[in-house]
């Protein structure tokens, strides 16, 4: 109910969905985006147990974001949405939903299961983000699955003053 946004903290986490989101090439601030992205991958020479952060992307053609990511599954736009609700089943641990949109859209069900679990096994450290150009029911099921993963106040921070509010 209030104006702004909430802005994605890419460092702090340590599992990272994006649907269909170019968040490393043309999506939003995409310097900013870039920085707080590279500071979750890179490795400290003394740590010999690197904690890389892990990047999952469904995308429906190749983008910046996609060629960066670590899992990356090619998605019609038109199956967006039943991935989204699928996937917010199987954060809840329902995986039934993800076995039956992979058969539906062709999508490796391997990939979607290990995606569930590394959300799931990772509350409070996994963020998801999906691109402004889809439907707004797609973003609402996004917000469900960022709070159902305790996101908000970990990996999202509430911006009340983005430069793409209006004037008024």
């Amino acid at each position: 109910g209030e104006e702004g946004e909430l802005r994605p903290l890419f460092s702090k986490a340590r599992v990272i969905f994006s649907l269909d989101s170019d968040f490393l090439g043309t999506d939003g601030a995409t310097l900013e985006a870039t920085r707080e992205f590279t500071r979750g991958r890179q490795i400290d020479p003394g740590d010999k147990a690197a904690n890389l952060s892990r990047l999952y992307v469904a995308e429906s053609s190749m983008t910046v974001t996609g060629s960066n990511g670590d899992h990356r599954i090619p998605l019609r736009p038109s199956a967006s949405l039943d991935l989204a609700r699928a996937l917010l089943d199987g954060v809840a641990g329902n995986e039934e939903a993800l076995h039956e949109t992979a058969q539906l859209h062709h999508l490796d069900l391997q990939t979607l299961l290990a995606l569930a679990s590394d959300l799931r096994n990772n509350p409070g450290a996994s963020l998801v983000v999906a691109g402004p150009h889809l439907p707004e029911a797609v973003h609402a099921v996004v917000c469900s699955i960022n709070h159902a993963l305790g996101a908000p106040g970990k990996t999202l921070a509430w911006n009340e003053a983005p430069p793409t509010l209006p004037v008024n």
